[in-house]
């Protein structure tokens, strides 16, 4: 099946991967690359959610779930999701996407969504769903090293929020 084939979400990819690459990491850089658009999802043991005037937040262990906004938002009460494939585009409603996601990554730990979240749209999680962090504005991801020579993982945006039991 090419990807011009997709007819469902379940035939959407969502690659598991590692962390570094799935946030563009993996090379020193002064900024973040606008036009990278990897998607997928990794397990992390922790990840700091970074936000101006706030207190951040550490989460672990967890699993990072890096997708894309569409530049366009037709719908004021969702965030339209960008999946550039090989040959083709797909866009998805994250009310539609949030289901297939769910199925798809281990459960039992919280996700942090490396989202854009342009229109600062309030989701809501399933009933059950495990806690779900997410972005009010833009994302970007950083590694930050430590004395010690490791890093730390960072994701900055706006403000971070858990995304609402849906009634």
């Amino acid at each position: 099946m090419t990807d011009s084939a997709i007819t469902s979400l379940e035939q959407l990819p969502l690659p598991q991967r590692d962390v570094l690459e799935l946030l563009a990491l993996q090379h020193e850089r002064v900024a973040p690359d606008p036009d990278y658009a990897g998607f997928g999802w990794a397990r992390v043991d922790r990840i700091v959610l970074a936000a101006p005037d706030r207190p951040a937040i550490t989460v672990g262990p967890a699993i990072v779930v890096a997708l894309h906004s569409a530049d366009e938002q037709p719908d004021p009460d969702d965030i339209e999701l960008l999946f550039e494939l090989a040959h083709t585009s797909v866009l998805v409603p994250m009310s539609r996407w949030l289901p297939e996601l769910l199925r798809r990554v281990p459960p039992g730990l919280p996700l942090v969504l490396a989202l854009c979240n342009p229109g600062r749209v309030q989701l809501r999680a399933p009933a059950g769903a495990p806690p779900l962090h997410v972005a009010l504005g833009d994302v970007t991801s950083w590694l930050d090293p430590r004395d010690d020579g490791g890093a730390d993982l960072r994701l900055s945006a706006r403000r971070w929020t858990l995304a609402r039991p849906a009634p």
